[in-house]
């Protein structure tokens, strides 16, 4: 009777025990693992310049399509380049470029170069190597400009880009020109997509002969490696330099139907407030202050560049190229003061009134 009375206590001593033990191992679990930091996103880019024409050779393609590769790869890209295609290397050219698109890929397609409407008012863009004598001959070995986003979309990139500076004049002899070949025509864009022109439908753009680069591929350089801008804001800003450097003859479009942001330079960080409780800290201020020397600095070799082109003597031609390359080398923004922008205003008023008198 004595060993069951004593069960009772054992069996309970026994669960307290169990108990702690089952306590003390959940306090050893480790916890969960934190969720991964996504994958940086990839970026795939094809850049097709096309200047080798049998008829009406282009001046500024190649040097456009090596200039904005090599910002593109500066940027993150890795680069497809290509120059001087004709049909068939063009239709390899996209099928390699959508072999290495893909789900969260982000694409972008570029071509400088001959592009026009023709047939039901397709957009085609022109390879070289074919002496095109008829709007026909454009819907036979043109590549459809549709067909590029088709195959992003069906690759399922996250966001496409199409960037078309392809409006200059038709190679078409003028007597076969049909009222709807001067220039691309406008195109309907897929959800996440981006498609920009050069200038409006059924209107020409600047080839800019005598410069290095084309007049909208010029400022796409210019706009395109500043941190911080949305890829709508980079457009906004080729449009708005473009238009002020053309006395607005050139007005450069975008169909947007993108769903998410993108920015081809990632925004700066923010510096990161003191801790508080810490005493008194004047590292911001102090980081700040040397911030506003450099851009004091940086405004002062602007002004001194600038007035270096001004005193330039020579042929009206070099005058342009001179403020053609003052504006690309002082394109960032100076956030700071507004003085940078109103050099670059004068520089472009300058660029535009000798390009005038070049041509006259």
């Amino acid at each position: 009777m004595q060993h069951l009375a004593r069960a009772p206590a054992f069996a309970a001593r026994r669960s307290r025990w169990w108990l702690a033990v089952v306590l003390l191992l959940c306090a050893a679990a480790p916890e969960p693992a934190a969720a991964q930091t996504p994958a940086a996103e990839r970026r795939v880019a094809l850049v097709v310049g096309n200047a080798g024409y049998e008829r009406a050779p282009l001046a500024n393609p190649l040097n456009d399509a090596a200039d904005l590769a090599a910002a593109l790869r500066r940027l993150g890209f890795e680069v497809l380049e290509r120059r001087n295609r004709n049909p068939d290397e063009m239709r390899r050219d996209l099928a390699d470029f959508q072999d290495k698109l893909g789900p969260g890929v982000v694409g972008l397609f570029y071509f400088a170069g001959h592009g026009v409407q023709a047939g039901r008012g397709l957009n085609y863009l022109l390879p070289v190597g074919i002496d095109y004598r008829r709007e026909r001959d454009a819907e036979l070995y043109g590549m459809d400009a549709g067909a590029v986003l088709r195959r992003m979309e069906e690759a399922g990139t996250a966001l496409s880009l199409a960037i078309l500076d392809a409006c200059r004049d038709s190679p078409l002899p003028p007597e076969v020109r049909s009222s709807g070949s001067r220039g691309l025509g406008r195109m309907e864009a897929s959800s996440g997509s981006l498609v920009a022109f050069a200038t409006a439908p059924g209107s020409t753009a600047d080839e800019n002969r005598g410069a290095r680069n084309g007049l909208y591929t010029q400022h796409l350089l210019a706009a395109i490696e500043i941190p911080g801008l949305r890829v709508e804001d980079v457009f906004k800003r080729v449009r708005r330099d473009v238009e002020r450097a053309s006395n607005r003859r050139q007005s450069p479009e975008e169909v947007n139907k993108l769903t998410s942001d993108f920015y081809f330079a990632t925004p700066l960080a923010p510096l990161s407030a003191p801790s508080a409780g810490s005493g008194l800290s004047l590292a911001d201020l102090e980081r700040e202050q040397a911030t506003r020397a450099q851009w004091a600095e940086w405004q002062g070799r602007m002004q001194a560049d600038f007035n270096r082109a001004a005193a330039f003597i020579g042929s009206v031609d070099l005058q342009a190229q001179a403020w053609q390359r003052f504006l690309q080398a002082w394109a960032q923004d100076n956030p700071t003061s507004t003085r940078d922008e109103q050099l670059r205003a004068q520089a472009q008023d300058r660029q535009v009134q000798a390009q005038s008198a070049a041509q006259v």
